[in-house]
């Protein structure tokens, strides 16, 4: 994308947005963008965001493209079919994820842990959690899950001496993970009220 539309990181707040991906379907290179005039760029915008783009937006987006002065390379159309082919690729993946959360959140219906009821939690991270943790109850206590998990401290010492240090190591690490980021998740949960 950046060999085609150098400043695509300005045109929308993200690549994979509905917008950008019907803007880069329509407009795979900036010579498909040279007879188009801004309020038809505007309302292209317009129509695919739902009105959320405006006219500023079409504005921003063709005076980029002319600044960025981009030449036409040789098999410009392969390069074009290549990005259109991007973004089908894009959206039919988008599609699979959202039937993937379907089965997930039935799933977790049927297994009845109310994961999703914690801030923070969604299908997918609690689904995450259910796969790397299994049957809870074969955790004798919350100290064998941290252990699992690798989040308990290890004691080093001997003689009375000692201290506890960070399992970097030990444990099951995508589990380690999903919890480090739900803790994340939670620290920004909490500052934003």
């Amino acid at each position: 994308m950046r060999n085609v539309y150098p400043s695509y990181k300005k045109f929308f707040h993200e690549v994979e947005c509905r917008t950008s991906l019907a803007f880069y379907e329509q407009y795979p290179s900036p010579s498909h963008l040279q007879a188009v005039t801004e309020e038809e760029l505007a309302e292209f915008l317009r129509f695919h965001s739902h009105n959320t783009c405006s006219i500023k937006r079409a504005v921003e987006i063709i005076s980029l493209v002319e600044k960025d002065v981009i030449k036409e390379r040789e098999y410009q159309y392969a390069r074009n079919g290549a990005i259109q082919s991007i973004v089908r690729n894009i959206r039919f993946n988008n599609e699979e994820m959202k039937r993937i959360e379907k089965i997930e959140a039935e799933m977790l219906k049927e297994l009845n842990y109310q994961l999703e009821t914690i801030p923070g939690v969604s299908t997918v991270t609690a689904s995450a959690l259910v796969a790397q943790i299994g049957d809870i109850k074969r955790y004798k206590s919350a100290d064998k899950l941290c252990s699992f998990a690798g989040v308990a401290p290890i004691y080093q010492g001997s003689a009375g001496k000692g201290k506890n240090y960070q399992n970097k190591s030990l444990g099951n690490r995508e589990l380690y993970h999903v919890l480090y980021f739900l803790a994340i998740q939670q620290v920004y949960i909490d500052k934003k009220g």
